[in-house]
């Protein structure tokens, strides 16, 4: 019976084995080769599948059924009329009706399309359904310089892996796609270089890259930033200046950064050079990585091209040097600006490759072969891979000056890296048309939404624009600043680079702290501090309810159900929530009576402080207590009388070196007490008997209502132990107060006494709630901290910059926050308060004597215990 891709053949010639059609094509319209014959026949019985085959023109007309298929030059039109009955289908495992696996031919680049043979006994071609793959041949292998052989043309792939390239290679495609329109909208302003067309270049040396290998590219960087990152809104947020861009709106089309990825970087060809000290990196780190090192022809020419091909072979360094060869250098053909197009010669002494650069599996290949000679010490490797831009150089060039708009559409057409793999997924029975057209909606749906955001996402504040100059601080100040306005680096944003994934989360990120200031140290704590997936989220969780908390209090103190003093915490999150998270279970604290967040932190839960706020019998000290007398475990308060604490602490610094149990007191105290007299008191006996007590003043600006510049002669509070040690740092950074006090404690612990440590904070609050707050100081500025230095806000950039988490991920962490603190206000609105019979009861945790101390013989108040046990 004739093939149903044989009715626009010219000529026919039918087998005259039985069920057999042998075709002869020797027409040229759909450019068939002449010599081949096509027939096709039942493989066995009850198979009911049709074998597509191919012989010589010559062969005779009895040619055996077992021959097999040798596809050479199909069209892609007559391709897709066979593939339903083509022997491609016969050589898959089915699994639910797909195959798990095919193999493909790959092609040099002058090449047109071939697909699949495998030979069996004999001498003949033939397919057999047991097979698990699709096993193909070809006649013209890459393109070799100075390599005795180069990678197989035959390849494999499964259906898993191919439904990953064609996902990846179509998202580039409509993020491209989108960028181009929000240039247009003008929304992305400056340059922008599309990637449309080279997709299958990113997405088949991705395939065969290692976790620990590196990249580093030109300014046509959209497509490998989201290979990359696997985030299409960190790349459109970049290109619109948008906060949640990968280089936080700064970078740009040209600058974006991810792990393991060095850019996008806009000097013609200066990523060359770059790339070769990333590979001297690479072989001097012994982790057995590469650095894939992208240029395009138009940066082929440049003399630091060549000088790193020395350097590189010089010393055998595991570099690939990638030319992605499009055709044209900005407006420029090849032909008219190199001598010599063999860009994969160019290396000269160094082994070269060309690779068809619209082929993804044939890049990926490549690839591998690449990667394999690297790693087995031979030194760097030229790879060329033959693509095509369809769009102009960049947005501002139409692309149809130096080329025509039929030169473009005929690529489209025939040679385009994802129709062309498409075709050859729907032609092995890897996918479907229907499950590759939902896949496609859902990239649409995808980028779509992304670039929804990326509209309306907030720019970054003025005062960013100098942080994330340096991955790893060096200097405090930005070089090239002027002294008198000199520019502090920080570092708080930027942490993707140094972040692993799993299940599309980083499981650990590493981030920059600004420095700390120091006195009498030799050295510091790292301002290089790293932090887990799960620290991060438990550090987000305590702040965020710290902060609902405390807006609930000044909720309730309006509503007048709280009464007396209430001095919140509100801006000072990450003070406590910093500490704790280096804290050891037997370290103690103690501290003023701003304690409502230290009462959280130290175990008691919303309720109970709220409750004793409130004055009911759930608070944490049965509501007698109040907002300055709150207690758990380790925790000795809340204290109402400034500076007190600060020698109380000295006295359980005491007790803990008494106890010889290696604990440490932290006594805290804010600017306003750190004149008291007391507190100098304290330092000298901590000091006379290294005790291991951290002093930590959480300098907020103000002590009450006036700033520390009117009330301490220094405010350099860190200095003020003299004789002690001291360190400064951002109280604002909760990591960078972990890793502060995690240093403190450990100089503790090696019996060097007492330390003190500035916290540089800020409250949000008046010093009470009977204070507006806004009479010695402005509610600009309060607004302007809030905005550019806010704990939370800075810490939640962080966590979704670097990946930690996602935006919908925090978003429901807060609605279970805000539910658990108001369930807990709530309940400190309702529950009962304590008899009067009660309001001798726990004033001692271990009563000594029987009958309470002053009162009178003739109204004797027994003592004893009922709510308090810790």
């Amino acid at each position: 019976m004739p093939h149903e891709c044989d009715k626009d053949r010219e000529t026919k010639q039918l087998c005259g084995g039985a069920g057999c059609g042998l075709i002869r094509s020797g027409g040229a319209a759909d450019n068939h080769i002449p010599r081949y014959r096509l027939f096709y026949n039942d493989i066995g019985p009850g198979h009911g599948q049709r074998v597509g085959t191919s012989v010589p023109a010559s062969a005779p007309a009895s040619a055996p059924a077992s021959a097999s298929v040798e596809w050479t030059s199909l069209s892609v039109s007559a391709l897709l009329a066979c593939r339903q009955n083509a022997a491609l289908s016969l050589t898959a495992a089915a699994r639910n009706g797909y195959a798990t696996e095919a193999s493909f031919e790959t092609k040099a680049a002058s090449a047109p399309v071939c697909l699949a043979t495998c030979t069996a006994p004999g001498g003949h071609r033939r397919y057999q359904s047991s097979r698990s793959t699709l096993s193909c041949t070809r006649s013209q292998p890459f393109k070799l310089h100075k390599l005795d052989s180069g990678p197989s043309t035959s390849v494999s792939v499964s259906r898993d892996d191919a439904l990953v390239l064609y996902r990846r290679m179509q998202t580039i495609r409509r993020l491209e796609t989108s960028a181009g329109n929000l240039y247009k909208e003008k929304i992305i302003r400056g340059f922008c270089h599309l990637y449309s067309g080279q997709e299958a270049c990113a997405v088949g040396m991705h395939a065969a890259m290692r976790p620990h290998d590196k990249v580093i590219t030109a300014y046509r960087a959209h497509g490998w930033t989201y290979i990359l990152s696997d985030d299409v809104l960190g790349v459109l947020a970049e290109l619109t200046g948008r906060q949640s861009g990968c280089s936080r709106g700064k970078g740009g089309s040209m600058h974006m950064y991810v792990k393991n990825f060095y850019g996008g970087n806009g000097i013609v060809g200066a990523q060359i050079p770059l790339g070769a000290g990333l590979a001297f990196a690479q072989k001097y780190n012994g982790n057995d990585g590469v650095c894939i090192s992208l240029y395009g022809d138009g940066a082929s020419n440049q003399g630091q091209a060549f000088e790193a091909y020395n350097m590189a072979k010089l010393w055998d360094l595991p570099a690939i040097f990638v030319c992605e060869n499009n055709g044209y250098g900005m407006g420029t053909s090849n032909t008219r600006s190199s001598a010599s197009t063999a860009y994969y010669t160019r290396g000269d002494y160094i082994p070269g490759i060309q690779v068809d650069g619209m082929d993804v599996l044939a890049v990926r290949e490549a690839t591998r072969f690449a990667i394999e000679h690297c790693k087995a010490g031979m030194g760097p490797m030229v790879m060329e891979v033959l693509t095509y831009r369809y769009s102009g150089h960049s947005m501002s060039d139409p692309g149809t000056s130096y080329r025509t708009r039929d030169e473009i559409q005929e690529v489209r057409s025939t040679r385009d890296p994802i129709t062309s793999f498409k075709d050859r997924m729907l032609s092995a029975e890897l996918a479907t048309a229907e499950e590759l057209k939902k896949m496609d909606a859902e990239i649409k749906t995808q980028v779509d939404e992304a670039t929804k955001k990326a509209k309306n996402d907030r720019e970054i504040g003025l005062e960013e624009l100098t942080a994330d100059i340096y991955s790893h601080t060096l200097e405090p100040v930005i070089r090239g600043t002027t002294p008198w306005n000199s520019m502090p680096h920080i570092s708080n944003t930027i942490s993707s680079l140094f972040a692993t994934s799993k299940n599309n989360y980083a499981t650990e990120a590493s981030f920059e702290t600004k420095p700390y200031k120091l006195h009498k140290l030799d050295s510091g704590p790292s301002t290089n501090v790293s932090c887990t997936r799960d620290d991060a989220l438990v550090l987000y969780r305590k702040m965020q309810t710290i902060r609902r908390m405390e807006t609930s209090a000044g909720n309730l103190y309006k509503e007048k159900i709280i009464r007396g003093f209430c001095h919140l915490y509100s801006g000072q999150e990450a003070v406590a929530v910093g500490m704790s998270g280096a804290m050891r279970p037997h370290d103690m604290v103690i501290t003023a009576y701003r304690a409502h967040g230290w009462t959280y932190i130290m175990g008691i839960d919303p309720l109970g402080v709220l409750a004793e706020l409130t004055g009911r019998v759930s608070g944490c000290s049965r509501g007698k207590g109040g907002s300055m007398h709150m207690y758990s475990k380790n925790f000795f308060g809340g204290n109402g009388i400034v500076g007190a604490q600060v020698p109380l602490g000295a006295g359980l610094a005491f007790a803990q070196k008494y106890n010889g149990n290696d604990g440490v007191c932290f006594a805290l105290y804010g600017d306003g007490a750190s004149n008291q007299g007391q507190v100098f008191e304290a330092y000298n006996m901590a000091k006379l008997w290294d005790l291991p007590c951290i002093f930590i003043c959480e300098n907020n600006g103000y002590g009450m209502g006036t700033s520390n510049q009117r009330s301490s002669a220094s405010t350099a509070y860190y200095s003020r132990g003299d004789y002690i040690p001291g360190i400064w740092v951002d109280g604002m950074d909760v990591l960078a107060v972990r890793e502060a006090t995690r240093y403190a404690i450990d100089h503790c612990k090696a019996g060097k006494g007492p330390m003190v440590m500035e916290t540089f904070t800020y409250r949000y609050s008046g010093h009470s709630m009977s204070d507006p707050g806004t009479s010695y100081r402005t509610r600009d500025e309060i607004q302007e901290v809030r905005q550019t230095r806010d704990p939370i806000t800075s810490f939640k950039d962080r966590l979704l910059s670097s990946q930690l988490a996602t935006a919908d991920e925090l978003k429901k962490m807060d609605a279970e926050i805000k539910a658990e603190v108001d369930e807990a206000t709530k309940k400190a609105k309702s529950d009962r308060e304590v008899g009067l019979d009660e309001l001798p009861a726990d004033i001692y945790s271990h009563t000594l004597e029987p009958i309470i101390r002053g009162t009178t013989p003739w109204n004797a108040m027994p003592h004893k215990n009922v709510g308090v046990s810790t």
